[in-house]
Parts: structure tokens; C-alpha cells; sequence
């Protein structure tokens, strides 16, 4: 038999504890996190968000324990964020490509590169430039076009053969050639 606790409506058990006495302490660390990662030191993080979607990251936090540290000339902002784990950002940092890049500490935009290189391997597309404008470029274009990661039914096209078909005009208008 299997047993839901939201489906117990009766209790026959007492469930007082009365020698215990919780630490006012740790309750209210408790209260106060607000992710998986309780009681590990956090790190800042410093993010630059790009002028085209300040606007989502003024209304509310989406990074954990975001703080705006600086307004940019051209209308971007530099945020902070405090994390216990990588993966409490990376995530979030992957869904805004390429409005948002990690500034500091460095390892962690690297980690990120990493793993976007390594998945578009797996997909059969190799990544041949360093040229970091060259992927903006990229994922600017998938976000203006929404193009799904299954496939686009308008134009039948798959990420690998945008990605493919957009490298191809990157090259040319950079003056390089297509093989």
C-alpha cells in the first residue's frame, strides 16, 4: 500500500516532542532561504543584463538575491546575485541568452560556454570561432524568430539547420567563406 500525507485526516500518535526545543537560530535561516542549497557559504556573482530586457529584471528578482549594483550608458544594467551553487544561476543565465552574460567571476561564463559548445556538438554543429559576437548573433536571432527546439512548423526547420543556415550568413557577412 502506498500512502499520501495530504491524505491522512486522522492521527492516532502524539507528536509532541516535549524535551525538544528548536533553535531560534536555525529557524529563522530556515525562513530565510530561499533555495535547496541551505547552509553553504554563498558567492556573489555579477551579471550585466542587456538593455532589451532591463525591464524584467527591475520589476522583480529573477536571480536569486539580486541586487542592482549599476545602471550602463547604453541602458543595460550590472546585477548581483548571491549563490550557493552553480546551478542555482546557470540555468537562469541559459534561458536569457544572449541578454545576459556573467562579468565576474569568470570561471562561470566559461563553465556556461563549455556546456552550450559540448550541446551543440551533440548536435552535430561544431563551433569553430571564438568570436563571441558571432554566437550573440546566433541566439539573438533564434529568440527574435522563436524558433522551437523540435522544430519550427512554418518552415520545417530544426535548430541544427538554423544554426547551420545562420553560421553560413555570419560567415559571409564577416568576409569569411563557406566551406
Amino acid at each position: 500500500l502506498t500512502y499520501r500525507m495530504s491524505r491522512i485526516t486522522r492521527s492516532y500518535q502524539q507528536h509532541e516532542l516535549s524535551t525538544f526545543e528548536p533553535n531560534p537560530d536555525i529557524l529563522k535561516q530556515l525562513e530565510d532561504e530561499d533555495s535547496i542549497w541551505f547552509g553553504q557559504e554563498k558567492s556573489e556573482v555579477i551579471l550585466k543584463v542587456h538593455a532589451d530586457v532591463v525591464l524584467h529584471f527591475m520589476q522583480r528578482q529573477l536571480l536569486p538575491e539580486q541586487e542592482l549594483v549599476k545602471t550602463l550608458e547604453d541602458g543595460g544594467i550590472l546585477v548581483s546575485s548571491k549563490i550557493s551553487h552553480a546551478m542555482q544561476l546557470l540555468p537562469l543565465v541559459r534561458y536569457w541568452i544572449p541578454h545576459v552574460e556573467i562579468v565576474s567571476p569568470e570561471h562561470l561564463q566559461d563553465e556556461l560556454e563549455t556546456e552550450l559548445k559540448k550541446y551543440f556538438e551533440s548536435i552535430g554543429i561544431e563551433l569553430k570561432t571564438e568570436d563571441k559576437e558571432h554566437y550573440k548573433f546566433i541566439f539573438a536571432e533564434l529568440l527574435k524568430d522563436r524558433k522551437s527546439a523540435i522544430c519550427d512548423s512554418s518552415e520545417n526547420e530544426t535548430i541544427k539547420t538554423y544554426l547551420e543556415r545562420t553560421s553560413k550568413i555570419v560567415a559571409v557577412v564577416a568576409g569569411g567563406s563557406v566551406a
